[in-house]
């Protein structure tokens, strides 16, 4: 999007919060970007702080800026900034079941933009009229996906030879509200799933786990046997899944980019089914298993089979994303509209 809006000779302004992921993928492709409050962690008290912290530090970047359009992945600041300030806002969002950024972002927004496996009733019930939401024939890793180009010295970068099958697994979004009280301690499902298959193929496999945030990193670490390769920053997630052998995830955006690369998937994920999981699960992309033992064995049986079942599933992958558009260009001339600018 920057670069597109960029080309059609916009000025954009890039903002992110404190939040190691954010800031470190901004940093590894070379944006430019200001920064405006921080994460709030897990607790109510803590979020809601960092929130209006964050929609006061917003404040000043918006308004110095004067933009015609906010465009945001579901930010309540972003949406809540652009209202106070009579700006429109564009929200992309793929997550109905995160209630409370829902209900603090859909109503005040201009346009909605979300995958088409999402019914609009979904979004309609937090307060957006159904003529507003545009949805997009793909999931949002299509964005990145169709013009894939994997970096051979990713593997490199962790340590990785490449000579033993690649099990990757993303720790579960425990800090996010829509969670809280409802997922175990952070990183604990990982931890356990670890645990579980070091006691049987320990030897056999290299295991790589992605942590969201430090503190989960930290903790991990401490958990795990050694050998295990724990993350320590932000890694180029297209190329490692492109070489993985089979990944878990926990049903977020990192299950659907690795399940539409043709990665055998599993998701953990600890509340309802997700829209995103639903639609992976029926076309046979992702398996949804909570219980570690019974994910260590389903991995197990996997890598029994791995040739097989990896030409099976990069198949169904590959005539599923075929047949998705680029996300992209449907956000880029959504915004184009309101700008008032020929497409």
């Amino acid at each position: 999007m920057i670069i597109l809006l960029e080309e059609e000779g916009n000025e954009v302004l890039v903002t992110a919060r404190k939040y190691r992921e954010a800031e470190e993928l901004l940093e590894m492709e070379g944006i430019q970007y200001s920064l405006a409050g921080e994460h709030g962690g897990s607790r109510l008290k803590e979020k809601l702080e960092a929130s209006l912290n964050r929609a006061l530090e917003l404040t000043k970047l918006v308004s110095d800026f004067h933009p015609d359009i906010v465009i945001s992945h579901a930010s309540p600041e972003a949406a809540r900034v652009a209202f106070g300030l009579g700006i429109t806002h564009i929200c992309v969002n793929d997550s109905p079941h995160a209630r409370a950024v829902a209900r603090l972002t859909v109503p005040l927004s201009q346009r909605l933009l979300t995958p088409k496996v999402i019914p609009k009733k979904s979004w309609t019930k937090y307060g957006i009229s159904s003529d507003a939401i545009i949805r997009y024939n793909a999931l949002d890793p299509v964005a990145w996906l169709h013009d894939a180009h994997p970096d051979s010295t990713a593997l490199d970068k962790l340590g990785l030879s490449g000579d033993k099958p690649i099990i990757v697994l993303r720790t579960e979004e425990s800090y996010a509200s829509y969670l809280l009280g409802h997922s175990p301690p952070s990183g604990s499902v990982v931890v356990s799933i670890v645990k579980e298959l070091f006691s049987s193929i320990d030897d056999e496999i290299d295991l790589v786990i992605l942590p969201r945030y430090r503190s989960q990193a930290s903790e991990i670490r401490k958990s795990v046997p050694d050998g295990v390769k724990v993350a320590e920053h932000v890694v180029d997630s297209l190329s490692l899944l492109s070489r993985s052998s089979v990944f878990v995830g926990a049903g977020g955006t990192m299950t659907a980019e690795a399940s539409l690369l043709g990665v055998p998937s599993i998701s953990c994920y600890p509340g309802e089914t997700t829209c995103i999981e639903s639609f992976l699960i029926k076309k046979g992309l992702v398996r949804k298993i909570s219980d570690p033992v019974k994910i260590s064995r389903e991995i197990t049986k996997i890598l029994k089979n791995l040739a097989s079942i990896r030409e099976s599933q990069s198949e169904k992958a590959d005539s599923i994303l075929s047949g998705m558009e680029d996300p992209v260009q449907v956000i880029y001339r959504s915004t184009l509209d309101f700008l008032g600018k020929d497409r």
